[in-house]
């Protein structure tokens, strides 16, 4: 069975959070296809002030994906209009999301921008032991952490 929880480490402490990851085209993983569509490897910032996730158009481009909708999206430059995709993302411990909804659009740094409606479904911790950093990921499962006990 796929481990659900994953831990990075850094012996620097890191200005961003930034895995691996891996996306394809949409697929209901409970009842997956025969053939299972290619995976597009990433490099995914975790980025807790976005409500949703968002592709790069490259990506994109090479999954050969379609839109589905429009929405509006606000940044710190203003607002924008962007087309919305469905994915399946894969994180690095191997669990796949399966028809993620993604914004579309330019990230000139990295592959992906794993939102808030991505680590809402998860509990993470970022610590920073001898000076380092430790990203540590699981899914949800009712628990707390809580550094004040």
């Amino acid at each position: 069975m796929t481990s659900k929880s994953f831990t990075i480490t850094s012996p620097y402490k890191l200005p961003a959070i930034v895995t691996s990851g891996n996306v394809r085209r949409p697929y209901n993983v409970a009842n997956p296809p025969s053939v299972l569509p290619a995976k597009v490897e990433l490099n995914c910032l975790w980025d807790t002030g976005a409500v949703m996730s968002m592709l790069s158009n490259k990506i994109i481009a090479k999954l050969g994906l379609c839109p589905v909708s429009k929405c509006t999206t606000y940044h710190a430059h203003g607002s924008a209009e962007a087309f919305i995709y469905y994915v399946n993302l894969i994180l690095p411990n191997g669990i796949e999301i399966s028809k993620l909804k993604v914004i579309g659009g330019a990230l000139p740094d990295t592959d992906m921008l794993i939102g808030m409606d991505v680590i809402a479904l998860c509990d993470i911790a970022i610590t920073h032991p001898d000076n380092g950093t430790m990203f540590s990921f699981r899914i949800a499962n009712g628990d707390s952490i809580n550094f004040s006990e």
